[in-house]
């Protein structure tokens, strides 16, 4: 399929006939930056569609009261920066959806995404979430979602090292399995980790060490993958994580850890950014 990006910033269609160029099933991937009430008619006229990236409507003008939902059932890839969006969708063969969360909707955020999940009765098997992270609220959608075995998280909001390291202490803890009980897996249908964040110090590797390590000495054949992404400068691991790494690699899991524009190509990856447009990589540790 045609990959198909329709820029609408200054266009105010009254039907959906006024787009009969997107009736074709040819458009494969859809970039909507067009005011809401367009946002219906596009999506009604492209039913072909398997990757789309919605975008938030420019403008101070308010989300029209949600209606039936418009189905797109051969919708497989979803980004949307603004999860307002979502309240409109039912996407029943969803498989991997990537959102980005703003303040302060951060709640309303996270209930649109549920409930958009709930609506569709689809079975993704990838998330990704950009923005301030919300531990709790993520910790309840893959707890409703079990079909989701991948999850990718970025925390891209300003804060000082110790704020940072709060927040992944945080996520980290969600996945790592307690001493107490070590043979209760946590999330289990959870198989690849990614995290990505601005400011972090050294403390970050044996937080992120001790969280694979619970859960591949549980389940090593039900934990695939971990990734760790710097976005702003390069931290080594010390010594004696460098040696950890290592182990858990030799023994079979995938360990990514990456900064720099390796980093920035890394989360336009999670976020479905053309590969046409990415940057090349340059650094992989």
């Amino acid at each position: 399929m045609i990959p198909l990006t329709v820029n609408l910033q200054n266009q105010t269609p009254s039907t959906c006939s006024s787009w009969p160029v997107l009736s074709s099933t040819l458009a494969s991937s859809l970039d909507i930056t067009s005011y809401p009430r367009i946002f219906p008619c596009i999506l009604c006229s492209s039913p072909g569609m398997i990757s789309t990236l919605l975008g938030k409507p420019d403008g101070h003008r308010p989300w029209p009261e949600p209606g039936e939902p418009i189905d797109l059932v051969h919708l497989r890839r979803l980004y949307v920066n603004d999860p307002t969006c979502l309240n409109y969708l039912r996407a029943p063969g969803l498989e991997e959806i990537a959102t980005w969360i703003t303040k302060p909707e951060i709640t309303e955020n996270f209930i649109s995404l549920e409930r958009f999940l709930m609506r569709s009765s689809c079975s993704p098997r990838r998330l990704c979430i950009q923005g301030p992270l919300d531990v709790q609220s993520t910790a309840g959608i893959l707890e409703k979602c079990p079909s989701i075995t991948e999850i990718a998280v970025t925390h891209e909001i300003e804060g000082d090292e110790s704020t940072q390291r709060d927040i992944l202490s945080r996520f980290l803890a969600l996945f790592t399995i307690s001493d107490s009980t070590p043979s209760a897996m946590v999330l289990p249908h959870v198989t690849e980790i990614g995290f990505a964040c601005e400011n972090v110090d050294a403390s970050i590797y044996p937080l992120f060490l001790d969280m694979l390590e619970s859960r591949w000495n549980v389940a090593k054949d039900a934990f695939k993958a971990a990734e760790l992404v710097f976005l702003k400068s390069h931290l080594d691991p010390d010594p004696q994580a460098a040696a950890r790494i290592e182990t858990l690699r030799d023994d079979g899991l995938k360990i990514s850890i990456s900064s720099g524009v390796v980093a920035r190509d890394r989360i336009d990856r999670w976020f479905f950014k053309p590969a046409w447009a990415s940057t090349p990589s340059s650094f992989l540790y």
